[in-house]
């Protein structure tokens, strides 16, 4: 569990785009000075954090422009997917789910990592609504989950737990009202390194 900073702090209008803290843990987590980092879509925190850290940072506007990045190819530290993605429609199909995170593969070192960041907030869920499709078809592109990381906005043990949070289900409520993001992490054939 990573805690991030509450909504509206440090991050644009939309929900959907990077804080700064978690863009910075992302980037010191998984990229390297003098690596590439590649995005879908343009988010200005990741792009800060990343230049920072010394990365070189690309960005495509849509899943399949990742396929016509050949040039960087088995040189890429991190692929950074938003999801849902805010393409037109919002909606993929499991074939070009599989496309994207083959192109992925391609684009990744051998130590890289595809990091999907899905949003949530206290209607929706993108792990519920997105995670198991997604899983499944970075696995049948040889990309295996190998951590999935909720971002919170405050510490949820201790003082922090409703007062009558007695059962599993009121626990779980809670955390659930607090996960800002989930933050799955893919790496080939499930080992980094």
């Amino acid at each position: 569990m990573w805690h991030v900073a509450a909504a509206g702090a440090g991050q644009s209008a939309d929900g959907d785009a990077f804080d700064t803290v978690l863009a910075g843990m992302i980037v010191a987590a998984f990229a390297r000075p003098d690596s590439t980092i590649v995005a879908l879509g343009h988010d200005p925190a990741l792009a800060g954090a990343a230049g920072a850290f010394g990365c070189d940072y690309r960005t495509v506007a849509t899943a399949k422009e990742l396929a016509d990045l050949g040039y960087i190819a088995g040189r890429v530290a991190l692929v950074v997917l938003p999801w849902p993605s805010g393409e037109p429609d919002g909606v993929f199909e499991l074939a070009a789910l599989q496309d994207m995170f083959a192109a992925c593969r391609t684009l990744l070192a051998r130590d890289g990592v595809t990091c999907v960041v899905l949003t949530a907030d206290r209607f929706s869920d993108g792990y519920d609504q997105h995670g198991p499709q997604l899983v499944s078809a970075a696995d049948d592109s040889d990309l295996n989950l190998i951590r999935h990381i909720l971002a919170v906005t405050e510490p949820v043990a201790g003082s922090h737990r409703p007062p009558h949070a007695t059962t599993a289900v009121s626990s779980a409520d809670h955390v659930r009202s607090h996960i800002r993001k989930h933050v799955l992490l893919f790496v080939i054939g499930g080992r980094r390194g």
